[in-house]
């Protein structure tokens, strides 16, 4: 593994807890000599092939080598070697802002910043799982999973979106679920009206007859269970009497 250490006229490309790269382009702007350092030697081979790819290709077409070898999801090891290159080069190019406090960076990663991680929220309605696959965003070290879920729920709120569907679709899809969880649920359940009035993700607001025998645990736990499990979400359920 090369020792990162910037020399001469050695340019640093990337630094951070985990990677750090610099480089020496020549007089005709391509890549002369690259150097790193990374913490996980499980990566280096990763690194070293990486480096070889790059030799003697100019910025733009570094950039669209790591664009290419990204695409391809050898594995998370891989993807993530990558995406280091590509931030350094695209942070060189002035692609990807330094990181601000009016603008903060959620993933170091992929270069994510709160700005452009609201847009995959808008984009893709709060579908974690769209917003992961289409972003890279917390998929390589996890080490921003605390801010990834915080501002997943915060702004999924201020947009009304509800994992994947705006509010009105959502109440929508849980009437519909009520409905058939009355169909084909026991007996005691038969007579209780149920209608879904308010969502603001994760909570789910159902208003109901009979409110005194729903807020038993037993039958509060099963209408939750059967929502969940129909929905693939993990949901709070809040009852809210007719009268």
């Amino acid at each position: 593994m090369m020792k990162y250490s910037p020399l001469g006229d050695e340019t640093p490309l990337l630094a951070n807890d985990i990677c750090q790269i610099a480089l020496v382009l020549d007089s005709k702007n391509t890549f002369f000599k690259l150097r790193y350092e990374i913490k996980n030697e499980n990566l280096v081979s990763h690194m070293d092939f990486i480096c070889s790819q790059l030799q003697d290709k100019t910025i733009d077409q570094a950039l669209d080598i790591l664009i290419e070898l990204s695409s391809q999801k050898k594995s998370y090891d891989f993807d993530f070697c990558c995406l280091q290159f590509r931030q350094g080069i695209e942070a060189l190019l002035g692609h990807i802002p330094l990181d601000n406090e009016n603008d903060p960076l959620i993933c170091r990663c992929t270069g994510i910043s709160l700005a452009e991680f609201e847009s995959y929220i808008v984009k893709f309605k709060g579908d974690e799982q769209e917003i992961k696959k289409h972003s890279n965003i917390n998929m390589i070290c996890s080490d921003c999973t605390y801010e990834f879920k915080n501002y997943l729920y915060s702004l999924s709120q201020k947009h009304h979106y509800f994992a994947g569907f705006d509010q009105e679709e959502m109440i929508d899809k849980i009437n519909k679920l009520l409905e058939e969880f009355q169909l084909y649920s026991p007996a005691e359940f038969s007579h209780v009206q149920l209608e879904c009035t308010q969502v603001a993700y994760p909570k789910v607001v159902i208003k109901v007859d009979h409110k005194g025998e729903l807020e038993q645990e037993f039958a509060k736990k099963t209408l939750r269970n059967y929502l969940e499990r129909e929905l693939k979400l993990a949901i709070e359920i809040y009852l809210l009497g007719y009268n």
